[in-house]
């Protein structure tokens, strides 16, 4: 059974960083129900995803975090 997750992240707009992160998220086994993006300032995107799976979405926090050297990560749960 897969269980629903919210993922949001502020992250850096350089080039291919959301790339990364979307194929990050699909290999991991995650599918990507609904994705948001939108400007934080002319630096950063605030990034919010809903994501479903039946793995640990900590194990993808944790991913995440070593692929992105300046990240905020949040993980509340639906």
């Amino acid at each position: 059974m897969n269980d629903n997750h919210a993922l949001g992240l502020v992250l850096s707009r350089s080039e291919g960083a959301l790339l990364r992160l979307l194929g990050t998220v699909q290999r991991r086994g995650f599918e990507i129900a609904g994705l948001t993006t939108q400007p934080r300032d002319a630096d950063t995107w605030i990034v919010l995803m809903q994501l479903s799976s039946s793995r640990d979405v900590q194990t993808l926090k944790r991913q995440v975090e070593k692929l992105f050297a300046e990240l905020d990560i949040d993980v509340p749960g639906i």
